[in-house]
């Protein structure tokens, strides 16, 4: 793998944990002043909304892992893929029945980008390994 790919992926998951780490900070310092912002109700118990952020915070630290070594870290990318994707549907399912404002899950759309992206990374390492099997049976 070449060492632009490896960088490129290594600035990738960087930035997913920095936006991890700011969405989980956002949502536990300052989550009704963004709601506000976001056209959405102020929160009374924030219990949910904290342990939800928390998770957020979590799954950023296992991006800032991964961009240490984005080539052994497989599982904890396709976790981050599907998590992503998840969240991505869930907010989408809620715009729907109009819980969500559009301008959040505009802000949500970023999980939707780096769960392509990290799928993407997923596909070319799955190449990568494939064509090393071969090179292996000759």
């Amino acid at each position: 793998m070449s060492k632009i790919r490896i960088t490129y992926y290594r600035r990738m998951f960087a930035s997913a944990a920095l936006f991890n780490w700011t969405v989980g900070l956002v949502l536990i310092f300052a989550y009704n002043p963004f709601f506000m912002i976001l056209d959405m109700p102020t929160v009374d118990n924030a219990l949910f909304l904290h342990l939800f952020a928390l998770l957020v915070l979590m799954f950023g630290l296992g991006y800032y892992w991964i961009s240490l070594d984005p080539l052994h870290e497989i599982s904890l990318i396709l976790l981050g893929c599907i998590a992503k994707g998840l969240v991505f549907i869930t907010f989408v399912a809620y715009f729907y029945i109009d819980k969500v404002s559009w301008q959040l899950l505009t802000l949500v759309t970023g999980d939707l980008v780096y769960s392509f992206a990290f799928a993407e990374c997923l596909i070319f390492q799955n190449r990568v390994l494939k064509v090393s099997k071969d090179l292996l049976k000759d």
